[in-house]
């Protein structure tokens, strides 16, 4: 998955008097078209959680989070990125897309 070109002004660093100033805010990528995972005490949709905003504009995983998907079909696919504190994440009106590739991978037989 890498999003692409996506800015925000609602995602912002800490205030100066926080020992983290500097550090960007935690943001959860969740979809519709994955089973629930446990996450702590709740199963959820979460397909990553990443950092917000980042150095070079774009966001891009060593490791690729693989999750079962929970329809045959797939016609549409919602993707709903959240902060930590549950807040939905809103972007800048911009020319350039925010972009996000899933990479599907068929579960081998065991």
């Amino acid at each position: 998955m890498i999003p692409a070109g996506c800015h925000s002004t609602r995602i912002t660093v800490a205030v100066l008097d926080n020992s983290d100033f500097g550090i960007p805010e935690t943001v959860y990528v969740f979809t519709d078209i994955i089973k629930p995972n446990l996450v702590g005490v709740s199963y959820v949709r979460r397909l990553k959680s990443t950092h917000f905003p980042s150095k070079t504009g774009y966001h891009r995983f060593n490791y690729i989070p693989y999750r079962p998907i929970e329809q045959s079909f797939i016609d549409s696919i919602t993707i709903h990125l959240v902060t930590k504190k549950g807040e939905d994440v809103l972007f800048e009106d911009s020319d350039i897309p925010c972009v996000v590739t899933l990479h599907f991978k068929k579960k081998s037989a065991e």
